[in-house]
């Protein structure tokens, strides 16, 4: 009797350290991958700091979403991950919607975030075909900072796309009657009565809204080459069309696009 208290008692004592053993070993794994991938993700980092000062933002980029798979909530990265992206030549379109999941975590982390909302704003009209989203983004952007014209803007832009042609009309009109008025508001306005009313009443509204903008905004060249654009398009007037163009290129004209809209009008 004594013998076989004392193997189950050597049994239990046998168990109880295979059982504590295997824990250790257990523990000891976790932490040995633990530090082998945190290991690995801080090399990640380097190796993308690295390729970014050499220029290599494609590898940047990867290397950086490398990265935050182990610190998924590290913003200084993120943004660096959303601008890495974004340089990335050639750009392909991974490369944007990358830099839009970059642009949606960021403001999952810091909601509101204009500095955020604003290039995912843009990103969504240069590369999506999902006015949807660019409504949504652009309302967002709006609704958390309503004194900035740039969001109003896009907001109307964003209405117009989406068939709500009234709503866009007020947002516009709010603004292009305001303090914050811009040549850019007369001309989605115009651009907008062109797709709300097809046909002679439309021209006639959008023709208003130019001559307003015009008589508001005299020296803008961005206003008087869409004129003249919409002169020579829509009411082939060719005269009226090349003195408006005349006019663009003797004021300031600034930017690429520009330049290029007064090139596609003289040539057309």
């Amino acid at each position: 009797m004594k013998s076989n208290r004392r193997t189950g008692r050597i049994n239990v004592a046998l168990i109880l350290a295979l059982v504590i053993g295997v824990a250790l070993l257990g523990f000891g794994a976790v932490l040995l991958r633990n530090w082998r991938g945190e290991r690995l993700a801080n090399q990640a980092l380097v190796d993308a700091e690295a390729a970014a000062s050499a220029g290599d933002f494609d590898k940047a980029a990867k290397q950086y979403q490398e990265y935050l798979g182990r610190h998924p909530q590290d913003v200084a990265v993120l943004e660096k991950w959303a601008s890495a992206n974004l340089k990335a030549r050639p750009r392909q379109s991974k490369h944007l919607s990358k830099a839009v999941q970059a642009y949606r975590e960021l403001l999952r982390l810091k909601p509101g975030e204009e500095k955020y909302l604003k290039p995912l704003v843009r990103l969504h009209a240069r590369a999506y075909d999902a006015p949807d989203q660019l409504l949504y983004w652009a309302r967002m952007w709006h609704d958390a900072h309503p004194e900035n014209a740039q969001a109003a803007l896009w907001l109307g832009r964003a209405m117009t796309a989406m068939g709500q042609f009234d709503d866009a009309r007020s947002t516009l009109k709010s603004l292009a009657d305001g303090p914050s008025s811009s040549p850019d508001a007369f001309i989605l306005l115009a651009l907008l009565e062109v797709d709300a009313q097809p046909g002679a009443e439309g021209l006639k509204a959008a023709r208003a809204r130019y001559d307003e903008g015009v008589q508001r905004f005299p020296d803008s060249a961005k206003l008087a080459a869409y004129l003249g654009r919409f002169l020579l398009r829509n009411e082939r007037n060719l005269a009226a069309a090349r003195a408006e163009l005349t006019r663009a290129e003797s004021l300031k004209v600034e930017g690429v696009t520009l330049h290029m809209r007064l090139f596609d009008e003289w040539t057309d």
